[in-house]
């Protein structure tokens, strides 16, 4: 075996599991306010209060506005995926099995990227009556109170559902029904993707959604009101271990992310099966 062998092994690996992360890239990531590269365990997102105009006389002063300024902290924390490839394995098997676990390393770090935005939004207490499912209703009381609470309607709400949340929705006419919508805004499915865009919310479907009991959380934000902090995006190896002749396959990753405005966050509630 060439002595170089095992950087090519590396880069073959980084890059098929690069792709994997990117392809079964945690969907909630890309709907929250993100600040990449950080150097340390924590960083901060400022909050900016809203300002008031005012009116000044001929040769005054222009009123200033002296907007509020408060910092949220967001912790970072290092996360590892791994798993062994016995050589002698490896002869035995007709299937891909580095293929296989870089797929399962690369689902492993992108269901943790999106629970950490999930453990973050849950923090919220703004919530819907958890009694029966998810109803037109709900979504309804989600829109009017972000519209009451200037959240902007600028294209970036987003509202995900649990499976079977998805599938109450499809029972509900104005979203489902093409006498209601236009062809293009009617419900579609894509590679990864399940959704929709009603009453200002872009409508994903999504498996990991909080579930206590019978009631499940689905959750409903602005862009701006979550934050999602990145010290070291998906870093991989491979390495040979000799008292396990085996390759020891890792990924692994710094992130955290934090509550940046409660006022545009809310948890839609339902009963579940």
């Amino acid at each position: 075996m060439a002595l170089d062998i095992d950087q090519s092994f590396v880069t073959q690996f980084e890059s098929e599991a690069k792709l994997a992360y990117q392809r079964m890239m945690a969907s909630m990531v890309g709907t929250v306010r993100r600040k990449m590269n950080v150097t340390g365990d924590s960083t901060t997102f400022q909050t900016i209060g809203a300002g008031t105009a005012g009116t000044k006389s001929r040769h005054g002063q222009v009123p200033v506005m002296n907007l509020s300024h408060a910092p949220v902290t967001c912790t970072l924390t290092d996360y590892y995926a791994g798993e062994y490839v016995d050589k002698l394995d490896e002869l035995k098997i007709q299937h891909d099995e580095r293929g296989a676990i870089t797929a399962s390393i690369a689902g492993a770090l992108n269901r943790r990227s999106d629970q950490l935005v999930i453990n973050a939004a849950d923090t919220t207490s703004n919530a819907t009556s958890s009694t029966g499912g998810v109803t037109q209703a709900k979504v309804e009381e989600i829109f009017e109170y972000f519209g009451n609470n200037e959240v902007p309607n600028d294209g970036m709400r987003v509202l995900f559902v649990s499976p079977q949340g998805w599938t109450d929705l499809m029972n509900v006419t104005s979203f489902a029904s093409a006498d209601y919508v236009a062809p293009d805004q009617m419900p579609f499915a894509a590679p990864g993707m399940i959704a929709k865009s009603w009453f200002s919310f872009f409508i994903q479907q999504h498996s990991g959604l909080p579930k206590t009991g019978s009631v499940r959380k689905s959750l409903a934000w602005h862009r701006s009101a979550i934050g999602h902090a990145s010290g070291s995006e998906v870093s991989l190896d491979i390495t040979w271990q000799g008292k396990e002749q085996a390759f020891l396959l890792v990924g692994s990753m710094s992130q955290g992310a934090c509550l940046i405005d409660g006022v545009g966050v809310y948890e839609l509630q339902h009963t579940e099966v």
